[in-house]
């Protein structure tokens, strides 16, 4: 059989054509973490669930993949540097100095990074050198009329990156539900849009960079029975099919991999639990992803520590540790969290009453913070931060027994839940018997209280921000010019640190509070 001359050259074309078909994939790993809040050393620092994890241990991972591949994009999706005692002793600069060493690409906004003012904020950012993103929060009062106009100026909404070709956006969205969270000494001249609104007015301005991948990094979780006003992934996923790849957070949830009306969606684990990483290839002659997988790598004790930051971080970690092993005081008993009635546990009572004392309120009213107990014996440093994990401050308020009554009807619809306050300094009667809670024989001070007095009343500063939207009228009551509601200054574990160490050894009966009728 004669052979063509035609057939080896069309062989060689054709071999050609797929080697540049196969030259025009570009490979990308995606690394990212979310609410790890302040974590660096992991397991041991406090008695708490972190059985292991840690932004140091992570470090570990994520220098060996950049070294086993070479388009690496790192991100955070937020509440990186609020939560333990190796950030806490430093307001956050030694996580910022971590992070500036790890060389993320970026930081999306949190809740808790507000935790310690805009001034510490700016501090931190400027201090770790890594672009922070969050396309939802503006200066008040200007519209989003530019990608760079009515923006603080330490904040942007997205970034682009380039990978051979390849190029990348990275949008960030902070959280809308921030203002119930807290005061507004706190957030300054900040608004916060809707995600909607906020991906709406940015998009434009994202498209015009002509990324090839669009990925969208959110403090906020996806929900599968529904979205929340914190959590609006459903809805982002439905008005914006063009995003490639959604990374969350907030919720604490770590997801593997779900599909979100057809956007890969994914979230780490919490304090450096999981590393998450997506592997994504892109064919940029056919403008499209070719292959895409995600999946969270599991940190375990077994995974040390990056010898770099050991080194780096070694001063500051070192004093943070020094805290949590003092010996502040002692327990006669063990003070637990669980209540014998509702929410007027032995810790609860605890927390009141060091409340109560350090600022001569008449009434406080608290919940526990955690599910952790006090043992008795020797009271620790690292004893105290797990009875209370978070950073609020103690407010002031005075206020009428009517005022009173109605804030605790309004808490009463929390009964027998976790987010039901207990109250020190006051008993009543609680009906529940009809359509709505109703309080009755309302005693303050041991006394029946009285119309005509005004009386100081201790709320934490979550709380006094109606508690995330859970206690809107007690919000309204204290914003009332007659209230004169104050900041003490004073945050809720310095408080009950200093009780321990002036109150040793400590013995605690639960308070009272309120005798239910059903």
């Amino acid at each position: 059989m004669k052979t063509s001359w035609k057939r080896p050259a069309a062989l060689l074309l054709a071999g050609l054509c797929s080697w540049m078909a196969v030259a025009q994939e570009v490979s990308l790993v995606i690394l990212h973490t979310a609410d790890m809040h302040g974590n660096l050393l992991g397991a041991g620092v406090i008695p708490s669930s972190r059985t292991s994890g840690g932004l140091m241990r992570c470090a570990t991972l994520i220098e060996k993949i950049r070294g086993e591949t070479g388009n690496v994009l790192l991100l955070d999706c937020g509440d990186i540097f609020q939560g333990s005692p190796e950030s806490f002793y430093s307001k956050g600069m030694v996580v910022a100095d971590a992070v500036r060493l790890l060389e993320y690409d970026a930081l999306v906004v949190g809740n808790h990074e507000f935790d310690w003012g805009l001034e510490q904020l700016m501090s931190f950012y400027q201090r770790a050198c890594v672009p922070a993103l969050a396309a939802d929060i503006l200066i008040a009062g200007d519209a989003p009329d530019s990608a760079s106009a009515s923006r603080p100026a330490y904040l942007q909404p997205f970034i682009i990156r380039e990978y051979e070709g390849l190029r990348v956006a990275v949008i960030g969205l902070s959280n809308p539900h921030i203002p119930h969270w807290f005061q507004a000494d706190k957030l300054g001249n900040l608004a916060f849009m809707d995600s909607v609104e906020a991906l709406r007015a940015i998009l434009p301005y994202v498209r015009e960079k002509q990324p090839h991948l669009i990925i969208l990094a959110a403090h906020q979780g996806y929900r599968s029975f529904g979205d929340n006003p914190a959590n609006r992934i459903n809805a982002i996923a439905l008005n914006f099919p063009e995003i490639d790849l959604i990374i969350g957070a907030h919720t604490h949830d770590p997801q593997a991999v779900e599909a979100v009306r057809g956007i890969m969606y994914t979230q780490s684990g919490p304090y450096g639990k999981s590393l998450g990483r997506v592997d994504l290839t892109f064919d940029l002659q056919q403008r499209q992803i070719t292959a895409r997988s995600a999946r969270l790598i599991e940190i375990t004790d077994d995974v040390p520590r990056a010898p770099y930051l050991e080194k780096e971080l070694a001063e500051p970690l070192h004093l943070a540790m020094e805290a949590m092993d003092e010996v502040i005081g002692a327990a006669r008993h063990d003070i637990g969290p669980r209540p014998a009635q509702p929410g007027q546990s032995a810790v609860q009572s605890l927390i009141a009453e060091a409340v109560a004392r350090s600022t001569r309120a008449d009434v406080v009213l608290h919940g526990t913070l955690s599910d952790a107990t006090l043992y008795e014996g020797p009271v620790r440093g690292r004893d105290i931060w797990s009875l209370v994990p978070y950073e609020n401050n103690i407010w002031l308020a005075d206020l009428t027994a009517a005022e009173i009554r109605e804030i605790l009807e309004e808490n009463a619809g929390y009964f027998g839940s976790s987010q039901f306050r207990g109250v020190y300094g006051a008993t009543y009667d609680l009906d529940l018997r009809g359509a709505a809670p109703r309080v009755e024989r309302l005693n303050i001070c041991s006394r029946p209280a009285e119309a005509a007095t005004r009386y100081t009343v201790a709320i934490n500063s979550f709380d006094a921000a109606s508690a995330g939207g859970r206690l809107p009228r007690l919000r309204t009551i204290i914003e009332k010019p007659s209230s004169r509601a104050r900041d003490t200054g004073r945050d809720t574990r310095g408080i009950l640190l200093e009780f321990v160490r002036d109150n040793s050894p400590v013995a605690i009966t639960p308070a009272a509070g309120a005798v239910t009728q059903r």
